[in-house]
């Protein structure tokens, strides 16, 4: 097979593609892909960075390479850490993302924790099963049944949604608004936002009470014990769940087994990690292996840390993405160099890195293929190939195929 290409968007599906760009009819692309992916071809021409730019004028790459080498050597004479290196998930290619952190690791500079997303839940889960790794896209089609917590595959994971349908599977959701997935399942379960650990501990509790437990769970007693302390009176107050619904969401499964589907959006709640953690740990109570889906992709056995030369050096300081804004306000750094990532509008603090850059508080450096909103702001930008037309590995957080793109 030649001249395979894979979308490196941050997308649970990463559809493959043939050189004629045509999703692949296997398992589980299965010929087709979603509204974006279908119109990669025409976008990859709109709205491009087509050449450097310093202070608003065009320049020539090399020209803009050499501004900006002079301006990091600049920062080094202060302070490494006052560099930051910025970005994520923008693409998912193993060189793209992780490859050059290389170069920041040996200046010393100032570095994102990634956190923005999903670590929060990757810990939580590993705590009870030492890996984050759950059902692969073969073994969904054992299931027979499935509970969507906050997690919208409809919209947001186009082909896990078609394989829960053409199995027949019966679909809860559970969700903080009748979102598009709530509407299309057979039952819909709203919770109040951040509550959602809550309404686990409930199912739990129901579970271990009633006797449904049918899996070997170390501590089980000390978790027994745990949640003896909250009735469910309480718990259903807090949740917005009523007592019954949570009595039906723990018969539900001890009777169905269902494969549990859990969102990245539990983890940016309040008490998010919790509640990941302890959703996770509902499918083993009722006897099922690895019954639960959160993102695979520390499960592949890929040396991120390697990719990233950390075997070489490390960076002088790691700054949480959620404080972003904050440590820009504090006038931490001088140069912010942005990457893979739109950080105006994804960050938290965005806004705050708007006006230090107009009040030349910070030089921003933005090597994107388009005019993103950040760009739009920088001092330097430098254009950048897109996964369409460059040499990539890119893996995916549920499928266990590793495609090596070719432009």
């Amino acid at each position: 097979m030649e001249g395979l290409i894979a979308c490196t968007r941050d997308c649970y599906d990463t559809c493959i593609f043939n050189n004629r760009y045509e999703p692949l009819r296997m398992f589980p692309i299965n010929g087709f892909t979603c509204a974006r992916g279908r119109a990669d071809l025409t976008r990859n021409g709109r709205n491009r960075v087509s050449s450097a730019y310093i202070d608003g004028k065009e320049v020539s790459v090399d020209e803009a390479i050499k501004y900006v080498a002079k301006l990091l050597r600049e920062a080094l004479k202060r302070n490494p850490a006052r560099i930051l290196r910025t970005d994520y998930d923008g693409n998912q290619g193993l060189l793209t993302w992780y490859y050059p952190d290389r170069l920041f690791n040996v200046l010393g500079a100032s570095q994102t924790d990634r956190s923005i997303c999903s670590s929060e839940g990757h810990e939580a889960i590993r705590v009870h099963y030492g890996t984050s790794m759950g059902a692969l896209p073969e073994d969904l089609q054992g299931f027979k049944a499935a509970v969507l917590w906050a997690f919208p595959a409809s919209t947001s994971a186009p082909h896990i949604w078609a394989l829960l349908v053409k199995a027949g599977m019966v679909k809860v959701a559970v969700d903080v608004r009748l979102s598009d997935t709530a509407r299309k399942s057979d039952i819909a379960i709203i919770v109040k936002p951040g509550t959602d650990v809550f309404l686990a501990l409930g199912v739990v509790k129901v579970i271990i009470e009633e006797g449904l437990v049918e899996g070997k769970v170390r501590h089980l007693e000390d978790l027994a014990n745990y949640v003896k302390q909250y009735t469910l009176s309480y718990l259903s107050d807090v949740s917005g769940v009523k007592v019954d619904e949570i009595k039906w969401l723990a018969e539900f499964y001890h009777d169905h087994k269902p494969v549990t589907l859990i969102g990245f959006a539990l983890g940016r709640s309040l008490n998010g990690g919790d509640a990941i953690g302890l959703i996770s740990l509902i499918p083993a109570l009722v006897g099922l292996r690895r019954g639960y889906y959160y993102s695979n992709s520390m499960g592949w056995g890929i040396d991120f840390n390697y990719l990233r030369g950390l075997h070489m050096a490390r960076s002088l300081r790691v700054v949480p993405m959620a404080e972003f804004g904050e440590f820009i306000e504090r006038g931490e750094f001088d140069v912010i160099y942005a990457w893979n990532e739109n950080p105006v509008l994804t960050l938290p603090g965005g806004d705050r890195l708007i006006e230090a850059v107009r009040e030349g508080r910070v030089t921003l450096i933005v090597h994107d293929p388009y005019w993103s909103d950040t760009a739009k702001i920088a001092d330097v930008v430098i254009p950048a190939p897109t996964f369409l037309e460059k040499y990539d590995v890119v893996y995916s957080y549920w499928h266990n195929y590793l495609v090596y793109n070719e432009p």
